[in-house]
């Protein structure tokens, strides 16, 4: 057996997270290592959890997701980020966290099967931009300061 996915949940509703965890339970390969619902849980989670790679919802309260992608570049250098957004998000704060070091981003309505794919996809060093947002996201790289 290979080494399981260790994963972070950090969303802001229990609800939230209380799903991804029954979706994951299955999944013999993912493991969730902790939880993170308040800005101040994220940042000592990310500073003290070894873990692959953390789900980080882009709205909880009080957190500056570009902070935190500058943290987890400092104290946990190996933690991929992969971000929990809403379907009309800001394309210019997705097109910031990518260019800050996140590694993808999956909607808050999408299904359970491609969250699944969507982790293990950033584990293996792909990145996960749903393909309606792919040309959006990246169109500008070259002119983004």
């Amino acid at each position: 057996m290979t080494e399981k996915i260790k994963l972070i949940v950090a969303c802001e509703y229990a609800l939230y997270i209380a799903a991804i965890s029954r979706v994951l339970a299955s999944e013999r390969d993912i493991e969730i290592v902790a939880e993170a619902s308040k800005a101040a849980e994220v940042k000592r989670v990310i500073r003290r959890t070894k873990a692959d790679l953390i789900l980080l919802d882009m709205d909880i309260a009080n957190l500056n997701p570009l902070e935190v992608l500058s943290l987890v570049r400092k104290k946990n250098p190996n933690l991929g980020v992969l971000l929990f957004i809403m379907r009309d998000y800001d394309e210019e704060r997705i097109k910031r966290a990518i260019c800050a070091g996140a590694l993808g981003y999956i909607l808050k309505n999408a299904n359970a099967g491609e969250l699944i794919k969507s982790i293990r996809a950033l584990v293996q060093g792909e990145v996960w931009i749903p393909r309606k947002m792919m040309a959006k996201v990246i169109s500008n790289f070259s002119s983004f300061q």
